[in-house]
């Protein structure tokens, strides 16, 4: 059985308020320039660092939300195959991603590429050495492609 990990998001980062633009009656109050350089350090310093690791997390979580999506769809399609499967019938042409389930143990398999004719239970074929069925239900449903690109496996 597969442990799925979930990586936390990246961290928003703190961003520096933006000091005020001064309004033209600070000139009347000698206040103008002082404010005026305060903001126009600020923007010309820190703003843009700032706005670049805001992004930046932003683009970060957004591909972790992509693959998580990715997963989950790939989990209900899974899912979704093992509710509509059939009981599992000896002499039967299984062809590949089909499911069906075991009269044994009563839970569900795929059956491997190519496909074919299966003579041998799900239950009993998914424990061999060149497997002709794999598990789904059970827990085991999430595709290993998935699992592995993704560092999980």
């Amino acid at each position: 059985m597969s442990t799925l990990v979930i990586i936390p998001p990246t961290p928003v980062p703190a961003v520096t308020p933006v000091p005020p633009f001064p309004p033209l009656s600070d000139r009347v109050l000698g206040l103008y320039n002082i404010k005026a350089y305060a903001f126009g350090n600020h923007m010309g310093t820190l703003f843009m660092p700032e706005l670049q690791a805001l992004c930046g997390s932003a683009y970060s979580n957004a591909q972790a939300a992509n693959v998580a999506a990715t997963i989950a769809t790939a989990m209900a399609a899974a899912s979704a195959s093992a509710v509509g499967a059939d009981k599992w019938v000896m002499g039967t042409n299984y062809p590949a991603d089909v499911t069906a389930w075991s009269p044994i143990d009563k839970q569900t398999y795929r059956r491997n590429a190519p496909g074919g004719i299966s003579n041998v239970d799900p239950y009993i074929d998914s424990g061999s050495s060149n497997p002709g069925w794999t598990r789904v239900s059970g827990g085991d449903s999430l595709p290993q492609f998935l699992l592995s690109t993704q560092g999980i496996v």
